[in-house]
């Protein structure tokens, strides 16, 4: 299922070095963040290949709400991992603030939004280097290229706040640079 819609297998998202990236920001950097400095573990890895490996309109609070283990809220950090992020498919994001929305399964994705046309919709020309941060109830969707071009690779790391990270999970803590669980409270 995670190849159908063109995600990495679990052995190539456990790698640590993924996180490397992290060790270097700098307390500006890490600031922005505040209060979402514990990313999850593994980073979401995809290999954007075919026009069904397109995500449709979704918020990444549904996908969240299908796992057996749920985060309250996630933020998330894309980054294309191109050289000429905007010749691939990149996110079209809806603008504006939204409650979650009505999602469905669509296809291989575990949900999507149906029957909604959103007025107001951007697209970033990222280039090397770029990323897009955006909360977890913000619509967005894979298109291709202005130029119809598909093939992309990018990281989607997950951001949570400390006091809402899950009993006994892994995360990279962005204050400290180093690889955290939190233990101090059993679930209920």
């Amino acid at each position: 299922m995670r190849f159908d819609i063109g995600a990495s297998s679990d052995a190539f998202r456990l790698d640590e070095r993924w996180y490397d990236i992290w060790r270097e920001v700098t307390p500006d950097v890490v600031a922005y963040f505040r209060p979402y400095t514990w990313i999850v573990f593994p980073v979401h890895i995809r290999h954007v290949s075919t026009l069904a490996h397109l995500v449709p309109w979704h918020q990444d609070a549904a996908y969240v709400a299908l796992m057996a283990r749920q985060h309250q809220r996630v933020v998330t950090c894309f980054v294309p991992v191109e050289f000429a992020p905007s010749a691939g498919s990149t996110l079209e994001l809806a603008l504006g603030e939204f409650p979650l929305l009505l999602h469905k399964p669509d296809g291989n994705h575990g949900a999507g939004i149906d029957g909604i046309d959103f007025q107001s919709v951007v697209r970033y020309e990222l280039r090397f280097g770029d990323a897009i941060v955006f909360g977890d109830h913000v619509p967005h969707r894979t298109v291709p290229a202005m130029n119809g071009m598909i093939e992309r690779r990018s990281f989607e790391y997950r951001m949570v706040r400390p006091e809402e990270a899950l009993w006994n999970k892994d995360y990279f803590d962005l204050e400290t640079r180093s690889f955290v669980r939190r233990t101090d409270v059993e679930p209920t």
